[in-house]
């Protein structure tokens, strides 16, 4: 990556400084003129007392006391120009190729680019900006000069929660606790170093009603991260954040903005508000250890490097800037998730669906699946003993092609009865999903008829969903349902799905209706989670 530094220059004399702006690597901070004894620097000899003397005519005095020199030579074209279209010390290139990229002519997008060009955790615009963060010089590897890690530092953080969604005070407080706790607890199975990291709660957490208590679409998650706490907990949230990837959609435990907020799901472990927490402080994912705190899906984590410690021990970054965003960014799962050559593809099935992640199996996993895959995935599907994980079942026979598992997805979902766990709903969730995918390949349209009538929440009325999720009971569960249902017809690719969709005039659900219609017809906004490249999961 091409550095950019300023060259001032000077001469003894000289009242004004030209600064120019120039492409340099390495940078060097000062070069100056120096018009000594032995200079050779201008046209005029040191000692020529007549030097810059003015004739009559207003031209330079050509005397005989005046030493010439050759004129310049031409510029070097061969040499490459540098651009920087907005001046704003990145160059173009470094703009266009940083993750996340930024526009090479918006000289008011550079805030939260990550260029970093020392690689000590914080980007360069911080470390020229904000004093304190960083040690101020973009060139210097120093990350120990971020934080001090053996003084505590604590975050005093403001919550709030959706009106329908039930946390206490004394559950925040418990989950800040063991968040804490987790920080300076060492891992022993991966690099570890114990974090003096205190969250605490910065007053009594508050209501808004804005975005919902489950959050479907971006639109939705934008409204909540409006919202002013740090701090914002909602009972569920799927197919938001971006995740796992843009032509897809998941169930997701937490969302973070880095230097700004965190979204969360009530009922997720403390483990994984400290790696949401690890985003806003503008951490990126780390996936070369499964206990990794800011692994990409892992959940049940603690372990973190200096980087990460320095990032837990340093004030949030201020005005949404990032100032900590070393850790390389996650390629996608780790070797170990992926099937062995000689490994059974029930053992394999088992081994992946009783995980828990922390936004669904990966996508870059299931092209592991093969038609051998949907029997057993079949019977773990509403099996007991893998009711903590539906989910994840659900997820992978999406991915398996086999439209004949529809009729098992669809019969679960109002089979379950009374209060349901978050991964029954998750399951439920997933299922509805699944059948959007695998819809395109049933021949007698049976998946997307189904799913077409579950776009009005009275049809699960009518099919006899009664059980119930914290705020989503009755009529609450069967618009989450509908709203599922709308969702996965996005992910159908049939054209009949799409005149279904237009034909939709639901109050309420206009958000999903649009998505939706856009991921179908392939138009900017059905990829527009990418214009949130500081969000993730």
């Amino acid at each position: 990556m091409t550095a950019f530094c300023r060259f001032f220059l000077c001469a003894p004399v000289a009242v004004a400084v030209l600064s120019l702006t120039v492409g340099c690597d390495p940078p060097d901070p000062f070069f100056v003129l120096d018009d000594g004894p032995d200079s050779t620097v201008g046209d005029v000899s040191d000692d020529n007392a007549n030097d810059n003397a003015i004739g009559d005519s207003g031209a330079v005095d050509d005397g005989a006391d005046v030493t010439e020199t050759d004129p310049p030579p031409p510029p070097d074209d061969s040499t490459p120009t540098i651009l920087d279209s907005d001046g704003d010390g990145f160059s173009d290139e470094a703009e266009t190729n940083a993750v996340p990229g930024s526009d090479p002519e918006d000289p008011n997008d550079t805030q939260p680019n990550p260029i970093d060009s020392d690689g000590d955790g914080c980007s360069d615009f911080d470390e020229r900006t904000f004093v304190g963060f960083c040690d101020g010089n973009p060139n210097t590897v120093d990350p120990d000069t971020i934080a001090d890690p053996e003084t505590a530092h604590t975050f005093s953080l403001t919550v709030a929660r959706h009106d329908d969604v039930s946390f206490s005070d004394a559950q925040v407080d418990a989950v800040f606790a063991a968040g804490g706790a987790l920080l300076q607890q060492v891992e022993t199975d991966c690099s570890d170093l114990a974090t003096n990291t205190v969250f605490t709660r910065d007053g009594s957490v508050t209501t808004f009603s804005v975005g919902g208590a489950s959050l479907t679409v971006e639109s939705e998650l934008d409204a909540v991260f409006d919202v002013p706490e740090a701090v914002k907990i909602v009972d569920f949230m799927t197919g938001v954040c971006g995740v796992p990837q843009t032509d897809d959609m998941s169930v997701v435990l937490g969302c973070a903005f880095s230097g700004g907020s965190l979204v969360i799901t009530a009922t997720a472990a403390p483990d994984v508000w400290v790696h949401e927490w690890g985003h806003v402080q503008g951490l990126l994912h780390r996936d070369n250890c499964p206990r990794n705190i800011m692994h990409s899906f892992e959940v049940a984590t603690n372990a973190v490097d200096s980087q990460e410690r320095a990032a837990f021990l340093t004030s949030t970054p201020r005005n949404g800037k990032v100032a900590v965003s070393a850790s390389p960014l996650s390629q996608g799962p780790s070797d170990r998730l992926r099937r062995a050559s000689a490994e059974p593809m029930r053992d394999w099935i088992h081994r992946v669906a009783a995980k828990d992640f922390i936004a669904g199996v990966p996508t870059d996993v299931m092209q592991d699946l093969e038609t051998e895959a949907v029997d057993p995935l079949l019977e773990m599907l509403w099996a007991p003993d893998f009711s903590g994980q539906r989910r994840n079942v659900a997820r992978m026979l999406g991915f398996t092609a086999a439209p004949r598992a529809c009729d098992r997805l669809m019969s679960g979902i109002p089979a379950l009865t009374g209060e349901l766990s978050f991964d029954e709903l998750a399951g439920a969730a997933e299922s509805i999903l699944a059948i959007g995918r695998l819809s395109a390949g049933d021949s007698d349209d049976a998946a997307l008829r189904w799913l077409m009538e579950g776009c009005e929440p009275a049809a699960w009325a009518q099919r006899g969903v009664q059980w119930g999720y914290r705020s989503h009971r009755g009529a609450a569960a069967h618009r989450l349902l509908a709203r599922l249902s709308i969702m996965a017809l996005g992910l159908s690719g049939q054209p009949a799905a799409l005149s279904h969709l237009q034909s939709l005039n639901i109050e309420g659900f206009e958000s999903q209706i649009d998505a939706a219609v856009a991921r179908l017809t392939k138009t900017d906004s059905a990829l527009r989670q990418t214009s949130h490249p500081l969000r993730q999961p």
